[in-house]
C-alpha cells in the first residue's frame, strides 16, 4: 500500500465520499499532506477517531464504538425477547390487568360494603364483646375465602 493517495483513493479505503472527505479535511479531522494527497496512516488513524468521538457523543460519552454496539446489540435481543414472552402469552398488557384489578377491587369493596347491613340485626342480639368480635371475624374469614376461591385470572388475547 502506497504511503499517499489522491482523494478517490482515500475516500474509497474509509467508505465515504469524496465530498465527506473534503468535510472532514475542513473541520481539521483529517490531514491533506498537499493537493489532493493524503498520509494514508494519518488519515486512517484521524478517521478512526472521528468514529469514536461520533460514537461517544452518540452514546452520551460512554464507552468505545464496540461497547455501543454491544449495548445495541443486549437491547435488540431483549426486545426481541420481550416480544416472544409476549406473544406466548406469559405477559398480559397493563392495560388488561389495570382493567382486571378494578373489578377485582370492585367485588371486594361490594362485599366490604355489604358487612354492616349484614351483620347489624345479629350483632345486637349478642350480649359480650367477644361474641361479636367471633361473629365479625367469622363473616370477614367467609368474604377472605370466597374471593380467594374465585377464578380472578383475566382473560390473555393472543395474537393471530
Amino acid at each position: 500500500m502506497p504511503a499517499t493517495m489522491n482523494a478517490v483513493e482515500t475516500a474509497n479505503i474509509l467508505g465515504i465520499t469524496t465530498r465527506q472527505l473534503d468535510r472532514l479535511v475542513a473541520d481539521g479531522t483529517l490531514p491533506r499532506v498537499g493537493r489532493s494527497k493524503f498520509d494514508v496512516a494519518a488519515v486512517v488513524q484521524g478517521f478512526v477517531r472521528h468514529r469514536e468521538a461520533v460514537v461517544l457523543k452518540a452514546t452520551g460519552g460512554q464507552g468505545s464504538y464496540a461497547q455501543a454496539r454491544t449495548r445495541k446489540t443486549l437491547e435488540e435481543v431483549a426486545r426481541l425477547e420481550h416480544e416472544r414472552e409476549i406473544r406466548e402469552g406469559n405477559f398480559i398488557a397493563t392495560s388488561v390487568l389495570e382493567r382486571h384489578w378494578i373489578k377485582i377491587l370492585a367485588v371486594f369493596k361490594s362485599a366490604l360494603l355489604a358487612l354492616p347491613r349484614k351483620m347489624a340485626p345479629q350483632v345486637t342480639r349478642l350480649k359480650s364483646p367477644e361474641e361479636t368480635e367471633a361473629l365479625l371475624r367469622r363473616e370477614v374469614s367467609a368474604i377472605l375465602n370466597r374471593l380467594s376461591t374465585a377464578e380472578w385470572l383475566p382473560p390473555v388475547d393472543r395474537p393471530a
